[in-house]
């Protein structure tokens, strides 16, 4: 007989064994559609002023500070969202074919493989931090501290031309064997632009294959489903946008940090996922939760509380002593821990705490400062106070917990980023693999879109100089795209069972009615 399913058997579902044997599954038509849609978002990139306007005999360039877009800014707007609608759309449909078909995880891979190819020879979009990477790079290459003063130091050097005004004067806030790998790219590359963002985007690429393969172990080991797992990594828009097109350091900071925690599952090797997770927080600070919540499943695990305290002092002492002593090879002290502590605020547009304490300022006419100070120290409390219930009461389903922590850390941020939720998406997809997670999925899609194609300065260009009538023109297209009823034609989800399986349900509250339901339903799928 089967009952109402349990709660952990919803999270441990088994995993699929039916995958397709023949490579002819591979899905042409969806591979097809979202290469389309990653051409358009690189062409309407470019247009908008991720080049420069005047090199339009190159396939990218150096772009400009103020941005000046290359053709007029609708256009370009309309075709970079287009092609992400389009590319948000052939995901989803990705999707719903590997759960109704059984897709391989290496063919799900593939597909994305080829989505992200133009993205990889494209322009940086989404952001400008890449530009930012490379003048830091140049800083700490040529000897200057950069934990404390900005890229502004370099003085007249042509790598401070695409750099966000933003990130001039500000100390770097990432760890030092970040700072140590930008300063070996800046001196292999020369110190040429192009060259050094090329270099950092292999890297990116290189830390998301490692991550990605990091995932389907993970995956496999939890009993969800690789294929789904694939799509919700690999293939998502958000991950194509930001860490191959964006080459933002997630990508590297996520290789240790989902490394170490599918290592850290096995109870032989949880000492290397301590340490691989407390070397990623020596690239970018938030994955020292991953070492927590990896020693965590062993602290608690103790018979007696002195052996729990002993546990615990343990792992402590040996996630600390990797973080020192990569901080000691890469020779750059512990200044970095200062300039995080010290660093100024910046409310992104995004950040939740900005948006409620900017409304709090409009409502009360409080000083605007001191509301937003508040605001931040009041998320970055409750994203504390989150993560540690998570860890408390469910610490033992470490990569999930561990997932929903950094989302929370990532959300409550006072300078939330689109690329920030990478850093929980990947645990909470090789959690979750298989079921439905239309929440993530939905915050994932809405998330590519709130962006702009080089950064926010553009938002200003595109008020002032756009008219009325373009934009409603633009808008309106973008709309066709977004609610074509050709979505009405997406084939439904048909969850395969085998035929040598009988499952009887016995309701046991309010019988005589859920048996009536029961049996509509069951007539209603036969007929389907």
């Amino acid at each position: 007989m089967e009952a109402s399913p349990t709660r952990s058997s919803r999270l441990a579902a088994p995993r699929r064994t039916d995958r397709p044997s023949s490579w002819a599954t591979l899905p042409v038509g969806t591979l097809a559609l979202g290469l389309v849609g990653t051409i358009t978002v690189v062409i309407g990139g470019a247009l908008a002023g991720a080049v420069a306007p005047e090199s339009s005999g190159r396939f990218w360039s150096v772009p400009t500070v103020p941005v000046r877009p290359g053709i007029d800014l609708v256009p370009a707007l309309a075709l970079f969202y287009g092609g992400l609608i389009v590319l948000v759309r052939a995901w989803l449909r990705l999707r719903r074919k590997t759960l109704a078909d059984g897709l391989r995880p290496a063919v799900v891979v593939i597909v994305a493989a080829v989505w992200a190819i133009p993205l990889l020879i494209g322009p940086p979009l989404g952001s400008r931090d890449v530009y930012a990477y490379a003048a830091q790079g140049r800083m700490a290459a040529v000897g200057l501290d950069v934990y404390d003063e900005g890229p502004a130091a370099l003085g007249d050097d042509p790598v401070l031309d695409p750099v966000d005004p933003l990130y001039l004067d500000a100390p770097v806030v990432y760890g030092p064997v970040f700072v140590a790998l930008s300063s070996e790219v800046s001196e292999r590359t020369g110190g040429g632009i192009i060259a050094t963002v090329l270099a950092f985007r292999a890297l990116a690429v290189l830390g998301l294959a490692v991550a990605t393969f990091a995932v389907w172990d993970l995956t496999r080991g939890l009993g969800r489903d690789p294929a789904d797992a694939m799509v919700l990594t690999v293939a998502n828009p958000l991950v194509l946008l930001h860490l191959v097109s964006g080459a933002h350091n997630e990508a590297l900071m996520l290789a240790f940090l989902v490394g170490g925690v599918a290592v850290g599952r096995r109870p032989r090797w949880r000492w290397l996922g301590i340490a691989l997770c407390a070397f990623a927080a020596v690239i970018k600070l938030p994955a020292v939760l991953g070492a927590v919540f990896v020693a965590w499943s062993w602290i608690v695990a103790g018979d007696r509380l002195r052996s729990r305290v002993l546990r615990l002092l343990l792992a402590g002492g040996w996630a600390m002593t990797v973080i020192t002593l990569a901080t000691r090879f890469t020779g750059w002290g512990w200044g970095w821990v200062d300039a995080i502590l010290n660093a100024s605020r910046v409310d992104a547009y995004l950040s939740i705490t900005r948006v409620l304490g900017g409304a709090v300022h409009l409502v009360t006419g409080f000083d605007s400062s001191a509301v937003l100070d508040a605001a931040s120290l009041i998320g970055v409390a409750l994203a504390a106070v989150l993560t540690l219930v998570l860890l408390l009461v469910r610490g033992e389903s470490a990569p999930a917990s561990l997932g929903l922590a950094l989302l929370a850390v990532a959300v409550l941020h006072p300078t939330t980023q689109p690329w920030y939720l990478t850093w929980g998406l990947l645990l909470l997809a090789a959690a979750t693999a298989g079921e439905r997670n239309r929440l993530l999925v939905a915050t994932c899609a809405a998330a590519a879109f709130v962006v702009l194609p080089v950064g926010p300065q553009l938002g200003a260009v595109l008020l002032e100089g756009s008219g009325t009538v373009s934009m409603v023109v633009a808008l309106s297209l973008l709309a066709v795209l977004t609610f074509s009823p050709l979505s009405a034609r997406n084939p439904r989800i048909r969850r395969t069972l085998d035929v040598d399986t009988v499952s009887i349900v016995v309701p046991t509250r309010n019988e005589e009615a859920a048996v009536g339901l029961l049996i509509d339903r069951i007539v209603g799928a036969t007929r389907s």
